[in-house]
C-alpha cells in the first residue's frame, strides 16, 4: 500500500527538458510556451558544436552569455578544441551544474590542433509532416494539419519553414520562413524573414518567450541571443538584420515590416569580465550592463519607453552549488503588463527559495509572492515539492495558494510518472493523475489517467502533456471530469520516426452538462544527413 502512494505522487522529466528548465530558469513545463520549448527542442535534435560554431552562432543559441561567449573564443585560440565537459567547467564563467546542463543542447567534436580552425559543409535536416481530428460529442468532425522543415549546412547556414491549419483557422498560408548565414569575420551574422530579437534584459527590447516570475536564481537575468532566425507561429517580427563583430564590439541593425515598420539597432562592447550595450528601436532607448567578479555577478539596464524603466541585480555563487539573487525593478505605467518591486532568492542542490514583493503603477495594484521548491535527488526516485503563495489585497480573496506534490520512479526502461495538484483562491480544486511508460531507442510509449474537479474558470489548473516533438502541450483543465492519453514513438533507424497521439476528456459528474471531446495526432518525420561527399543521404552516421 505505502509503494502505491508513492506512485502516485510522481513525475519525472526527460534529461533535456531538466537541463531546459536550469537554463531557462522556469521551475516546470507550465511555465514555458510553445516557441521556447520549440527552439530548445530543435538544439537537442540539432546539437551546437562548440568547436566549430562561431561568436555570432553562440549568441543565436541563446545558451551563452556575451561574457561566456568571450571565454570559449579565447580559450579555443589559446589552447585549440574543447575536449570534455569537465575542461568547459574551468574556463571562466562555466560552473559544473551549467555544463552538465548544457550536454544536452551541444557537442564537443574536435578535428583540428590548437590554434587551427575547422568546418564541415554537412547538411542536417527534418521533414515533418503532420495531422490531428477532433471529435466533440454531439458536433462535426474537426481537421488540422501542418508541414515544418529545418535545414542546416555546416556551421554557417540555417533555413526553417513551418505552417500549419488550426481547428479554428482552415486557411493554409505560407506561415513562417527563416534564414541565417553566421560568419567568422567581420560581417557575422545575417538574417533574412522572420526573426526574434533580444537584448539585455528585455526593457527596450525583447522579442518571443520571457519568464513572468521568479522562481530560480537563473530566472532573475536574462542572456539576449541578439537576432536569432525562428520558426515560431507567434513570430514578432519579419524582415532582415545583419551583425558585425570588429575587435570587442558588436553592431546590429534590423529592420521588421510585420504590422508596421520597426527598426532595431544595437552596440555592444565586451571585456574580459563586463559587457555595456546600447540598444535603439521602436520601444525606446536603453542602455544594458554586466560585471563578473570571481563568483558575483551584477547586471542591469536603463531605458526610455514613453517613461522610464530600470532593472538592477546581482547573483552570487558559493563553492557548494548553492546561491542568492536579489533584483530591483521600476517599471514606468507604459509597461502595462509589468510589475515594479524587488526580488530575492536562495538556491542550493535540493531546495530552491524565492520571495516577490511588486506593485502595479498602472492598475494601482500590490502583490506579495513566494515560492519554494524542495527537490532532493536519489537513485531512482525524483520526489518534488513546490509551494506558491500570491497576496492582493486589493483582491476579493486576496490570497491565492497552490500546492503540488511530484514525483519520479525509474526502472531500466521502464517510468512511472505522477502529480496531485490542490488549488484554494477562488474555491478549493484538485487535479491528479498518474503515468507509466517504456521508453528505449527505438520505441517509447506512455499512458497517462487524470482526474479533477475545478468549478471556478479562475482556478484552472494547467498541466504539461507529453505530445509529439515540436509540439508543446499545456491544456487548462476546468470543471469536473477525467480524462486519458496515450502517446507513441517509433523510430526506424536514423531516418525515420512516427509519433502518435490518442486523448479524450469526459466530464460525467460536472455542475452542468459537458460534451466530452476525443482528438487523434499523428507526425512523420524525415531525418537526412549528409557529409561533404554525399550530400542529403539519409540514414549515414
Amino acid at each position: 500500500m505505502k509503494n502505491f502512494i508513492l506512485l502516485l505522487l510522481i513525475i519525472s522529466v526527460e534529461p533535456w527538458t531538466d537541463a531546459m528548465l536550469r537554463i531557462t530558469g522556469a521551475s516546470c513545463m507550465e511555465e514555458l510556451e510553445e516557441d521556447e520549448m520549440e527552439r530548445f527542442e530543435h538544439m537537442h535534435a540539432h546539437p551546437l558544436d562548440l568547436n566549430m560554431a562561431g561568436r555570432a552562432r553562440l549568441s543565436s543559441s541563446g545558451l551563452f552569455d556575451k561574457l561566456q561567449i568571450l571565454s570559449i573564443v579565447a580559450y579555443r585560440n589559446e589552447y585549440g578544441d574543447i575536449l570534455s565537459f569537465n575542461e568547459l567547467a574551468l574556463i571562466s564563467g562555466f560552473s559544473e551544474e551549467y555544463c552538465k546542463a548544457l550536454q544536452e543542447f551541444v557537442v564537443l567534436k574536435s578535428s583540428s590542433p590548437p590554434g587551427q580552425k575547422h568546418d564541415s559543409r554537412s547538411v542536417d535536416g527534418n521533414i515533418t509532416l503532420r495531422g490531428a481530428v477532433k471529435a466533440t460529442e454531439g458536433n462535426t468532425v474537426q481537421y488540422s494539419y501542418g508541414l515544418k522543415t529545418d535545414v542546416s549546412i555546416g556551421s554557417s547556414i540555417d533555413m526553417r519553414w513551418a505552417s500549419r491549419t488550426t481547428y479554428t483557422d482552415k486557411t493554409f498560408r505560407l506561415g513562417t520562413l527563416s534564414g541565417a548565414w553566421y560568419g567568422k569575420r567581420a560581417v557575422s551574422k545575417v538574417v533574412l524573414g522572420n526573426y526574434s530579437a533580444r537584448f539585455g534584459q528585455g526593457l527596450t527590447q525583447w522579442s518571443g518567450f520571457s519568464l513572468s516570475g521568479f522562481t530560480s536564481l537563473n530566472s532573475f537575468r536574462k542572456t539576449g541571443g541578439g537576432l536569432t532566425a525562428t520558426s515560431s507561429f507567434s513570430s514578432e517580427l519579419l524582415g532582415a538584420g545583419i551583425e558585425m563583430n570588429i575587435s570587442r564590439f558588436n553592431f546590429t541593425a534590423s529592420a521588421s515590416f510585420n504590422d508596421g515598420f520597426k527598426q532595431i539597432c544595437n552596440i555592444s562592447w565586451t571585456g574580459k569580465s563586463s559587457s555595456l550595450g546600447l540598444t535603439s528601436s521602436g520601444n525606446g532607448i536603453g542602455l544594458d550592463w554586466r560585471a563578473g567578479l570571481r563568483k558575483t555577478s551584477v547586471f542591469g539596464e536603463l531605458t526610455y519607453r514613453s517613461g522610464p524603466a530600470a532593472i538592477i541585480g546581482a547573483l552570487f555563487h558559493t563553492d557548494n552549488s548553492s546561491g542568492f539573487a536579489v533584483q530591483a525593478r521600476y517599471l514606468s505605467p507604459a509597461y502595462k503588463k509589468d510589475w515594479s518591486g524587488i526580488a530575492a532568492a536562495y538556491e542550493n542542490s535540493w531546495m530552491t527559495l524565492t520571495a516577490d514583493a511588486a506593485y502595479h503603477i498602472a492598475n494601482d495594484k500590490r502583490q506579495l509572492k513566494s515560492i519554494i521548491l524542495i527537490h532532493p535527488e536519489f537513485n531512482r526516485i525524483h520526489p518534488e515539492l513546490r509551494a506558491s503563495v500570491r497576496w492582493r489585497p486589493s483582491e476579493s480573496p486576496g490570497l491565492r495558494l497552490d500546492l503540488r506534490g511530484d514525483i519520479g520512479y525509474e526502472n531500466g526502461r521502464w517510468q512511472f510518472n505522477g502529480r496531485y495538484n490542490v488549488l484554494w483562491y477562488r474555491g478549493f480544486a484538485w487535479l491528479w493523475y498518474i503515468e507509466s511508460g517504456y521508453a528505449s531507442e527505438l520505441l517509447k510509449t506512455f499512458a497517462r489517467f487524470s482526474i479533477f474537479c475545478i468549478d471556478n474558470w479562475d482556478d484552472r489548473i494547467y498541466v504539461y502533456e507529453r505530445d509529439a516533438p515540436g509540439t508543446f502541450n499545456v491544456p487548462a483543465y476546468y470543471g469536473r471530469g477525467l480524462s486519458a492519453s496515450v502517446t507513441a514513438r517509433l523510430k526506424a533507424g536514423r531516418s525515420h520516426s512516427l509519433n502518435a497521439r490518442f486523448s479524450c476528456v469526459a466530464y460525467p459528474w460536472n455542475r452542468s452538462p459537458k460534451p466530452a471531446q476525443f482528438e487523434a495526432k499523428l507526425q512523420y518525420t524525415f531525418h537526412f544527413h549528409s557529409y561533404p561527399d554525399r550530400l542529403f543521404s539519409p540514414g549515414r552516421p
